[in-house]
């Protein structure tokens, strides 16, 4: 990358294209510190990719409510992640390999969920490791906070147009939503909403 080429960016411009910061830090942490990172825009929209898998499965975790009993099966795959995060860690402080491991935790937690074998305390705890990995990496967001009144109301507003079948009212909702950052989510129990 050079200047005279025209192929250097600083932080600025990629931030100036849209691109949030915690995507930027993550496609840092995704290359091994000894190794000269290739920047490409498209490698942003992979760690993009990435993150929205992961915030995705924070924010499902944080809506599960079933009353199940405790899965033995959580403890494993808690202390397998546990186990391989700090081994990566540990071997020349390995953040892509303990990346991988996070996705293998995801995978394995992910399965539980579609079983509808993983109840609301068994969340709470993988919840809690999750907080205990974002302690090196950084890239979880910080709690949720509430939207703003006239957001509630907009998505208020499209849900009435949805059930009276005004699907054109209830699109462009949606569309002026994203525009604002919130992305919403139809589901059999009603529209799920998450900021980006």
């Amino acid at each position: 990358m050079s200047k005279s080429k025209g192929n250097f960016y600083t932080l600025r411009d990629i931030l100036k294209r849209g691109y949030d910061p915690v995507i930027v830090r993550y496609l840092l942490l995704s290359s091994h510190y000894r190794q000269q990172l290739n920047f490409t825009f498209s490698g942003l929209d992979a760690a993009k990719s990435a993150l929205s898998r992961i915030w995705d499965f924070i924010d499902n975790l944080k809506r599960i409510e079933s009353n199940l009993s405790h899965n033995p099966e959580v403890d494993t795959i808690i202390e397998a992640a546990s186990s391989g995060f700090i081994t990566s860690l540990d071997d020349d402080l390995n953040i892509s390999g303990a990346l991988g491991v996070l996705f293998d935790f995801i995978r394995g937690i992910n399965r539980l969920i579609s079983s509808d074998s993983l109840g609301r305390d068994d969340a709470r705890l993988v919840l809690e490791k999750l907080s205990d990995f974002n302690r090196v990496l950084d890239i979880f967001p910080q709690g949720s906070e509430p939207l703003e009144d006239w957001v509630l109301e907009m998505i208020k507003k499209r849900d009435r147009a949805r059930k009276s079948r005004d699907w054109e009212t209830a699109d462009r909702i949606r569309d002026e939503l994203r525009k604002k950052g919130i992305i919403l989510e139809d589901t059999p129990k009603g529209t799920i909403w998450k900021k980006r």
